[in-house]
């Protein structure tokens, strides 16, 4: 299972969230970059650049902190429409060793999911949420009852059978190739609740 991911400068804001992937950043192969959901970690009003963002798996043997780089969507949301909820933190290579050892956790690449795929969500507190890619959709979203809505278009839908929860927001969704297609954005406002997710290509272009 993924860690966990919560911002230790603001308390935990809503529903926390999970680790989607680490990244590697192509002009600085040195420096790597841990990538969840943007209101996973920035939903707090006063989160600036450089808030201390904690990661650990269910089991606390599995435990590493960085420094919050970029976010979006900022909060409160204003009234444009955005394509990305996600968030990179600053994260040394020393301190991933323990992940690194987890084969089972790493993809094999990455992709773009079509409508129909197989995806499979990895949770931090409980196993694999199976299901399938719908088609791109725009949705409407608050990260708490009661709280500002925000809209996200272009996003990519998906079926979960099993359900999705509080918390999953940033986990990795993977195809059945064992490729990393997205990260998990969250349920969209309305009836049926939908679960959906910002698709890879997305983040890393924008």
């Amino acid at each position: 299972m993924w860690p966990s991911v919560e911002n230790s400068a603001r308390g935990r804001s809503g529903e926390g969230g999970t680790l989607g992937a680490i990244l590697r950043d192509r002009r600085l192969p040195h420096r790597l970059y841990a990538l969840t959901a943007g209101h996973a970690v920035g939903a707090d009003p006063g989160t600036t650049a450089g808030d201390v963002i904690a990661f650990a798996d269910s089991s606390g043997q599995l435990q590493f902190a960085g420094g919050l780089v970029d976010w979006a969507p900022t909060f409160p949301p204003d009234a444009k429409t955005g394509a990305v909820d996600a968030a990179i933190v600053l994260v040394a290579q020393e301190d991933l060793r323990d992940l690194a050892m987890q084969s089972a956790l790493w993809p094999v690449g990455a992709a773009i999911a079509r409508s129909g795929d197989a995806l499979r969500l990895l949770t931090s507190d409980r196993g694999p949420v199976d299901g399938s890619a719908q088609n791109s959709v725009a949705v409407s979203v608050r990260v708490e009852a009661g709280g500002p809505a925000y809209t996200l278009s272009p996003v990519q839908a998906w079926h979960a059978p099993g359900g999705t929860q509080g918390g999953d927001s940033g986990g990795a969704v993977w195809n059945d190739q064992d490729q990393l297609v997205g990260i998990h954005g969250g349920i969209r406002l309305g009836d049926p609740a939908q679960p959906f997710f910002i698709p890879l290509n997305t983040i890393l272009r924008d």
